[in-house]
């Protein structure tokens, strides 16, 4: 499970760079205000707590021989239907190392 969050948080680290670039590159893209960290902190703990639960409650397909395709096909599907820019498309890819392994 540590492996997951450590890539959960790694993921976040390339938008953060990402976003932090092109806002460098071009001002005008950038937030014209500060988000109320509150509200950020408390939605994060309850996205954790959502990841927590989700790991324990999918130990059977997550070490399944099938679980690496059918991340993959997860991935690809989420990518299309979310039309997912490719800094976003990236994250995702790397937030998702660890699933078929987390016990």
């Amino acid at each position: 499970m540590v492996a997951v969050f450590r890539d959960q948080i790694e993921a976040s680290k390339i938008v953060q760079r990402g976003l932090f670039h092109t806002w460098d590159a071009d001002p005008s893209k950038a937030p014209t205000s500060s988000p109320d960290l509150s509200v950020i902190r408390a939605e994060i703990n309850r996205v954790s707590g959502e990841l927590v639960q989700a790991i324990a409650d999918t130990e059977a397909p997550r070490t399944s021989p099938r679980c690496g395709g059918r991340l993959l096909a997860a991935y690809r599907n989420t990518d299309r239907t979310m039309r997912l820019d490719v800094l976003h498309s990236i994250a995702l890819g790397r937030s998702l190392p660890h699933v078929c392994e987390a016990k």
